[in-house]
């Protein structure tokens, strides 16, 4: 069948087209040879190559030269798995190797605990088990995202259940054996029931057959040869016959022979099989000519290095040999390359990025769709099944997803944290408050910070070498008229923000001799004119460290498709998905394990605007004379902070509600001062450790806020998360209610003429309140649109007025201030349309409304 090509399809530039006027054969040769990794990209970035990708020719000419690939199952402690990881290995020039990951399997698999796997042919086979411990299987094609549901034809057993997918050449049909104890049953796919082919042998392992050849399983049983056993077993897909194969004389001659000691596989197109009877070595075996029992020959000899069993999956073009074992007595599964020139064996399993204890098979990847070879069965899709949500149904939408990330050269991490995020959404995953269980926070739970011990100058410095400041660098001043990072706008005397707290932790470290680093965490938005900035800072005594926080493809709202496919490759394609990124993307960076290898235990969080939050070692030594893992510094809440956050007990535990979290009919309740009296001040402590268990785990599921915005005409949809939110997540948190000082935001010009008045002074980079002004709440200040960006701000104010003896000030329309000017009182100044109203220099406005000219004088 011809590929058919879309008339809309990509690949409109000239050489691409030149590309596709080649005979269909010559098109399809080409694509088949194209590795795998890259292939995956063009399907994404070109329709007509995916058409091309769904032509049987295409798929069986691909399959015969696909490269070598592993499929990683991870292990729960309860032996079962949630995640799969498909990687690629190739042999590189000369002697060494290649690992390219390729994690999109762990979103075409299913939600529920896989407990083994087995392939044939490009097709995968799981067997997931159930809460009722009744289990189903799953047929699959993880490339193309399609896969078939079949039930077990018994519940699962203790021991006994042996299962595996084969092939029948004859009949062209793929099978799935499944027997316990004495009983067989094989299920043709396309069929849609399971048929007894009578009585199977007895003595079976407890595990599934990946060793197929010539139309056969192979397999080892529990008992080996301490049992009499002389052959292997196998199982032939063509005739639905158990029979054996015969081992050399040799082998049966050596005792202690069996499933772990030894194992079965396919090995350069060859039944092999490894067998270790001194603990010295393991031989490994291949059976030239099959069936044939003389053909049996030792053709390397590895030496034992304490692995329970050895299993050679693949012979690379170099010659070197991919293996798998089982270490001793931790049953732990390395992946090894072993060199039979040099009769070298390297362990390769960090090649892999796999974190957790896995095991592995091997796997070759095909583009053969089920439903070619299993019509008449339901096939499903996963992306479908586990996002709930018939938008991700249009064909190549989640290798979009994959592989825009491909594009801009974006890690896996990234690319695993998007897909999770999106799925939870898309699943309608959401934390529900019961209104009634919510509980005021105890003083244990939310800590007076009046109740902290003194720090004594003694134990400054050694607090301080436990600590790492963090500042969230990710937004720009676009709000306040500004373009770059936002944390570079000039704030005070000339001063940024990024200069103050350098000057903040300069002071820490030239005072007590200690080396607390600056970390900053940008946006692809602010990256680059960050590090130029930064440059500034070399001569200090503040080792500045920088990563990215992860960058996310906007959602169109209409059907879900990633913004830079839709024409937007540029940055209005993409997003930083808010601070609750923080924690995987410290860790992605590797500055997490970092730190605490330097011996560093907390890390103090903070928005790079806020001027308040400076280093507080009295908090600090509370976190760590209690063992709180998490902190969260609240402040008394006025009537322009009922929006935000506050905390709350609730099922024993301290956690964040915010106002989306709130039922409509509480709302006004929510926003009482008199109810909920603190809120979220984002300044956050967090035990270093602590971040490592739960990213690793994958246990902070912090509350998604969707965020819906409009990007040149296009409705679009960004899914981003809090730091504050994770707060439930780790063991003892707690918050502090610490002085309304430590929240100092410079969110807009008029929070800037704040800071830049009077009210403020400056000391080693410290803003601090002016002891002048009696009153303990700041004015509030209202500047019109014409105030809004910075440079008009500043363009307005020959000085900063004096506003020590300020309550309020309202500021409309075209006016402009003269110097030395000073405020007092309620003060309202009002320019009449079209008027051009200037307050002159030294003018001294107490409790006044102006509305012209007439109301200066006098």
């Amino acid at each position: 069948m011809a590929a058919t090509e879309p008339s809309n399809g990509s690949g409109s530039s000239s050489s691409s087209s030149r590309f596709f006027q080649l005979p269909n054969a010559l098109i399809l040769e080409i694509l088949s040879r194209i590795p795998i990794k890259y292939l995956l990209q063009c399907r994404c970035v070109c329709k007509r190559f995916l058409c091309y990708t769904y032509d049987p020719e295409f798929a069986r000419l691909h399959f015969s030269r696909s490269s070598s690939c592993f499929l990683f199952k991870t292990i729960s402690p309860g032996y079962g798995s949630y995640d799969l990881w498909l990687a690629q290995v190739e042999a590189k020039l000369g002697a060494g190797i290649e690992v390219s990951n390729l994690n999109f399997t762990q979103y075409n698999a299913p939600t529920c605990c896989i407990v083994g796997m087995s392939a044939c042919n490009g097709l995968l086979c799981l067997a997931v088990l159930e809460q009722s411990q009744s289990g189903t299987f799953y047929v699959c094609n993880p490339v193309l995202d399609e896969f078939i549901e079949i039930r077990r034809p018994y519940r699962f057993g203790p021991r006994g259940d042996f299962w595996g997918l084969g092939y029948s050449t004859a009949t062209k049909q793929f099978k799935l054996l499944h027997t316990r104890c004495a009983m067989a049953e094989i299920y043709t796919l396309g069929t849609g029931s399971w048929r007894s082919i009578g009585n199977a042998p007895i003595a079976w392992v407890n595990s599934s057959s990946n060793a197929f050849l010539n139309d056969a399983l192979h397999w080892f049983t529990l008992s080996g040869l301490d049992d009499g056993n002389e052959f292997i077993h196998s199982f032939d897909f063509d005739v639905e016959k158990f029979g054996t194969v015969p081992l050399s004389d040799h082998l049966l001659k050596q005792k202690k022979f069996g499933r772990h000691s030894s194992s079965v596989g396919v090995l350069g197109g060859c039944l092999s099989m490894t067998h270790s009877s001194n603990h010295m070595s393991f031989d490994i075996w291949v059976m030239k000519e099959y069936g044939v029992k003389e053909s049996w020959t030792k053709q390397f000899v590895v030496p034992y290095s304490g692995y329970l069993y050895l299993e050679p999956m693949v012979v690379l073009s170099n010659g070197k040999i991919i293996m798998s074992y089982k270490t001793w007595p931790d049953r732990r599964a390395i992946v090894v390359c072993y060199d039979p020139q040099r009769k070298y064996l390297q362990e390769i399993s960090n090649m892999f990025q796999i974190h957790s204890p896995f095991e592995v098979i091997f796997y070759t990847p095909n583009f053969v769709s089920l439903g070619d070879v299993v019509k008449g069965e339901q096939i499903f899709s996963w992306i479908t099944s586990n996002l709930t949500s018939l938008r991700f149904l249009k064909s190549g939408l989640f290798f979009a997803f994959s592989f825009i990330f491909l594009s801009e050269s974006l890690n896996t991490d990234t690319e695993n944290g998007f897909i999770n995020l999106v799925s939870r959404y898309l699943s309608g995953e959401a934390q529900h408050v019961e209104w009634s269980k919510i509980q005021t926070p105890t003083d244990k739970v939310v800590v007076p910070y009046d109740s902290l011990a003194p720090i004594s100058e003694a134990e400054t410095k050694k607090l301080l070498d436990k600590l790492v400041v963090l500042k969230l660098n990710g937004g720009l001043g676009t709000t306040m008229g500004c373009t770059g990072p936002k944390s570079v706008i000039e704030v005070r005397s000339g001063f940024t923000f990024l200069d103050l707290i350098v000057a903040q932790i300069q002071n820490l470290n030239t005072k007590y001799g200690c080396n607390v680093p600056l970390v900053l965490m940008n946006s692809f938005n602010t990256h680059d004119d960050t590090m130029k900035i930064v440059e500034l800072y070399e001569k200090t005594d503040v080792k500045v460290h920088i990563f990215n926080q992860s960058q996310y493809p906007r959602l169109v709202a209409e059907d879900f498709t990633p913004f830079p496919c839709k024409g937007q490759p540029g940055k209005d394609g993409w997003y930083p998905p808010g601070h609750g990124d923080v924690f995987s993307s410290l860790k992605n960076s590797g500055k997490l394990d970092a730190f605490i290898a330097e011996g560093k235990e907390y890390v103090f969080v903070a928005n790079s605007d806020n001027l308040g939050a400076i280093v507080d070692l009295k908090i600090l030594n509370h976190l760590i004379q209690n063992k709180n893992e998490y902190c969260m510094e609240v402040t008394p809440k006025t009537l322009a902070d009922v929006k935000g956050g506050t905390l709350i007990s609730y099922d024993g535990k301290v956690q964040l509600l915010e106002i989306a979290q709130v039922p409509d009919a509480h709302v006004n309740e929510f926003k009482s001062i008199e109810k909920f009296k603190i809120f979220n001040t984002n300044n956050l402590w967090v035990n270093l450790k602590a971040i490592k268990r739960l990213v690793e785990a994958d246990a902070l599921k912090m509350e998604i806020i969707p965020n819906p915005k409009e990007v040149n005409g296009v409705k679009v949809l960004q899914l981003e998360t809090a730091a504050g939110a994770a707060i439930r997540f780790f063991d003892n948190a707690i918050g502090i209610n610490v002085p309304r000082s430590r929240f100092l935001p410079v969110k807009a010009t008029s929070d800037l003429l704040l800071v830049q008045s009077d009210l403020y002074t400056l000391a080693d980079g410290n803003v601090s309140r002016n002891t002048a002004r009696s009153n303990p709440v700041n004015p509030s200040i209202e500047l019109g649109p014409e105030f809004k960006k910075v440079s008009n701000f500043l363009s307005r104010f020959k000085s900063i007025p004096s506003i020590i003896g300020l309550d309020s000030l309202v500021v409309s329309g075209d006016v402009w201030f003269g110097d030395n000017i000073v405020l007092k009182g309620k003060v309202k100044i009002a320019a009449k349309e079209g008027v051009k109203l200037e307050v002159p220099d030294g003018a001294v406005i107490e409790n006044k409304e102006i509305n012209g000219p007439e109301g200066l004088s006098g």
